[in-house]
């Protein structure tokens, strides 16, 4: 068996035990039925692109799960819908061809290594509406511009300038 063929033998292993907790299938994407809402857990690593729809089961899609997208890396685009509070860490790890990403309103929260080895990812774009996170020149900040998120991997450190409110940099921010 090659390496691809291997995991998707262990993807189907995981569907296989997230369908016996009230969970599903909507396209390429796998999901899990949390209370009022509902968490994306993974999608099919060979997606070129995705469009997390709003609801599923007539529940909001409000979550992208702990390494949902990490590996699909041929996805070279994902719409994020308005429904969306939480990234979580991981979240799209290794997606070697994202190349942009635009955050909904609603996001209140981006875990850790969010966007880490997304090598082609050129910005990261924050609805201005966002209360919780802001871009600038394709960085990631939070909303008040004291925290740096993420810094695309291309980005020429020597022309980046950062705002004089940057108190801190997260870990994760130049992965």
């Amino acid at each position: 068996m090659n390496p691809t063929q291997v995991l998707r033998w262990i993807q189907r292993l995981c569907l296989l035990q997230i369908l016996s907790l009230g969970a599903g299938e909507w396209g390429p994407l796998t999901y899990e039925v949390n209370d009022e809402s509902v968490t994306i857990t993974s999608c099919d690593p060979a997606a070129i692109h995705v469009d997390i729809p709003a609801s599923i089961e007539n529940l909001p899609v409000t979550q992208v799960g702990r390494s949902a997208f990490r590996h699909c890396v041929e996805l070279g685009a994902v719409s994020l819908p308005e429904t969306l509070l939480a990234l979580e860490d991981y979240a799209f790890y290794g997606c070697r061809q994202l190349k942009s990403i635009s955050l909904p309103a609603g996001v209140e929260s981006i875990g850790r290594f969010a966007f880490t080895m997304c090598t082609s990812l050129n910005s990261v774009t924050v609805d201005s509406r966002n209360e919780f996170y802001a871009d600038r020149e394709g960085l990631l900040y939070t909303s008040d511009l004291r925290r740096l998120i993420h810094v695309p991997q291309h980005k020429d450190l020597d022309d980046l300038v950062l705002p004089e409110t940057l108190v801190s940099i997260r870990d994760s921010a130049f992965w």
